[in-house]
């Protein structure tokens, strides 16, 4: 399963539904209220432990968390070590 399909799928499953691709790779999770701050906190939780990296305090901001191609690309950053 891919890093996207794996977000994807942890969304849809706190959301508590069926994946009906009304999520992209650019729809605003933050911005149109799809993922709240609660699961935005589980959200980076699972990054961690799924993809073995840490959020910095300054790294949980909406401009690595509001889409999935925004979310893939700073899993990409971290594993490549950079900051």
């Amino acid at each position: 399963m891919s890093t996207i399909s794996k977000i994807e799928a942890f969304i849809y499953q706190k959301l508590g539904k069926e994946n009906d691709g009304t999520i992209t790779l650019d729809t605003p999770l933050l911005d149109v209220g799809l993922v709240d701050s609660i699961i935005a906190l589980l959200l980076v939780d699972f990054i961690e432990a799924e993809f073995d990296i840490e959020f910095l305090p300054n790294e949980v901001r909406p401009e690595n968390l509001n889409t999935l191609r925004l979310i893939n690309s700073f899993i990409d950053s971290k594993k490549e070590g950079i900051d």
